[in-house]
Formats: structure tokens, sequence, C-alpha cells
């Protein structure tokens, strides 16, 4: 069990030092764009590091989507974030579930789904499929349509990983008592874990991380979470590079781990 942080692609050695994380998540281009990463110069050091680092896709990537030309647009940029993902050694590639938009239902963004996975080439990087928060229709979001989701993909051949997001799980309205256990029992185990409070209240729809301490989720449940979840841990939340340090020294000082700089 790694516990770090979110950091900037620029420079993610330093950002993980400064965070004092042992596992990172970065976006390699814009998120809130279609853009093809760009070489940094420092793919092979990172590959030959011993930082544990997992890639973000897009926030734009939505495989579920009735949109031909959106979902089009996700295999292009899936493939070019896998990639690199795979040039740099990442651990996975997380990918939202995302919905079917407009007059589309669950069925609708499984096909799909199902679909654009058939038009990748993985080359050994593992897609991680994160719980989403909104979205009535989202194949991702209630716990019955995570478990069908990742039922349906992995029969199909597809072997995808599962990123618990805990602020999504209480914003999308996924029973918080036994949450681990029922999420371990529908699709397995976790293989990543975002570890976030939540701006809203429970079933919200909205997705709003806050800081693990001062959010609406009990903190002390956020931590329990973690050790149910028992895999590695990142923290996306808020206030830059000495906030998120501070929720990262809170929760390993919980659990009692020493920081090991990778």
């Amino acid at each position: 069990m790694r516990i770090g942080s979110h950091v900037e692609r620029g420079s993610i050695s330093k950002g993980a030092l400064l965070r004092e994380s042992e596992v990172v998540q970065i976006n390699t281009s814009a998120p809130q764009t279609w853009r093809k990463p760009s070489e940094k110069g420092d793919e092979e050091s990172l590959k030959m590091g011993n930082l544990v680092i997992y890639v973000h896709a897009p926030y734009l990537v939505n495989p579920s989507s009735l949109n031909a030309e959106v979902r089009e647009k996700s295999v292009i940029c899936l493939q070019e974030q896998i990639n690199y993902a795979n040039k740099i050694g990442a651990k996975g590639l997380v990918v939202h579930g995302g919905h079917p938009t407009g007059s589309g239902i669950y069925e609708d963004g499984l096909r799909n789904w199902l679909d654009v996975l058939s038009r990748l080439e993985f080359g050994g990087m593992r897609l991680i499929v994160e719980n989403t928060a909104g979205g009535k229709e989202a194949v991702a979001r209630k716990l019955h349509n995570i478990e069908n989701f990742f039922s349906k993909v992995r029969s199909t051949g597809y072997d995808i990983g599962f990123c618990l997001d805990t602020c999504h799980s209480w914003a999308g309205g996924i029973d918080q008592k036994n949450m681990v256990r029922n999420l371990k029992d529908a699709v397995g185990e976790i293989d990543l874990l975002h570890l976030n409070n939540s701006k809203d209240d429970f079933n919200s729809s909205r997705d709003r991380h806050e800081n693990i301490l001062i959010g609406k989720i009990n903190p002390e449940y956020l931590l329990e979470v973690i050790v149910e979840a028992d895999t590695d841990t990142v923290v996306e939340t808020p206030g830059g590079e000495l906030a998120q340090r501070e929720d990262v020294r809170y929760i390993r000082a919980e659990l009692n781990k020493p920081f090991l700089n990778m």
C-alpha cells in the first residue's frame, strides 16, 4: 500500500517529494482537451525509476457516449495516452466510466464501451475504470451497474481494473456501509484508490473534491476505506502541493506508515 498524490507533469519527481508521495498520478496533457501527450525528454528515466506512476486520461474521453464523433475522438485520445503511458512505464491508465449523453441508457453506454475497447491496442497497458459521481445512466456510478459493467467487459476478454474514488462514490449515492467489501464482491480487487473528501452532500451527483479533514465525509471513515481497499492510494484534493502534502501526512500518520522516498 503506497500513499501519494496527483502531481504536475512538469516535474514529477519534485512534485512527489514535495508532497511526500510514494506513488503519483499525472495528466500527460491538459485534462480538459484532446491534446496529444508531448515528449518531455524524461520518459526513459521515468520508466527506469522507482516511482510508481499512474496516468489519468483527459476528462473529455467518454467511451459511453452516443455521439459518434466523441467516441472516435475518445479512441484516438485513449490510444495516444496508452502509447505514452507505456513509454514512461506507468502502472495503469485511469479513465472515467462516462455516460451515454442525451437520451442514451446504460445498455448504450456498455455497448459503446465494448466498441471502443475493440479498437485499441494496449501493448501491455491496463485500463483502470473509475466510478463516476453523476449521470443517471452512467455505466460506473451505481453498484449494480458497476458490477454488470465489469462482468460484461471482462467476459468479452478485456482485463480492465477498477479505481474507487471516494468523493464519486459518496456523491454518486453508493451505500457507504460495507462499501469496499461490496465493491470487491462486485469487481474483485480495487486496483487504485482516489481518496477525496466531498464538498457536497451524499447522492448529490456533484463531483467536487475537498481536502480530507474538511469535507462532508467523516475522515475516520476514509481511513477505514484505505485499510479495506489495501491498494495504492492517491489524493486529488484541492489547494495545491501544500494542502495535498497535509492530506498525505495525515493519512500516513494515522496509518503509522513511514515515508519511503521512491
